[in-house]
């Protein structure tokens, strides 16, 4: 029963400090400030998380109404693990990611991937109405993530 509790602690608490991690990436390339960032991922991200985490809580704690007591136990121990969970992704992940960033920034490391959009021309340099275009982003090492595909809708001029 206890390595149950940890795994699903542990696969429902991932999820959290993944959203706060990756859209304080993305603060952080619109903010200078690693604590304008921080706030910003908060604001933006603590109530979804919050909802979530009330959600998945309750939905364990149902559980203290089953008829065996090991169940019940289950539900209270791992609505609490959620608890913990949303707590730690919530106040003390945000402090960490400004030290990760700190210390990146004082190696000299190139600062967060940034976004854009990329569009394949033809040969005039032109993109035409209906192409594809797929968002990517360059990474400080060189490679390159490609995101969803878009539809372009007019025609531009390739940069």
């Amino acid at each position: 029963m206890t390595a149950t509790i940890s795994a699903l602690a542990i696969g429902i608490g991932v999820p959290f400090t993944i959203h706060v991690a990756i859209r304080f990436q993305e603060d952080r390339v619109r903010f200078d400030d690693p604590g304008d960032a921080v706030r910003s991922t908060t604001r933006f991200t603590g109530g979804a998380l919050a909802g979530s985490a009330f959600t998945t809580m309750a939905g364990f704690l149902v559980l203290r109404f089953s008829s065996l007591p090991p169940f019940q136990q289950l539900g209270t121990v791992v609505a609490i693990a959620v608890g913990c969970s949303l707590v730690a992704a919530v106040l003390v992940l945000p402090s960490l990611l400004i030290l990760w960033d700190r210390w990146h920034r004082r190696r000299g490391d190139a600062p967060a991937p940034v976004e854009r959009e990329t569009e394949p021309a033809n040969a005039d340099g032109h993109v035409d109405a209906g192409t594809l275009a797929t968002p990517r982003i360059d990474c400080p090492n060189g490679g390159v993530i490609h995101r969803s595909t878009v539809r372009v809708t007019g025609t531009t001029t390739a940069s």
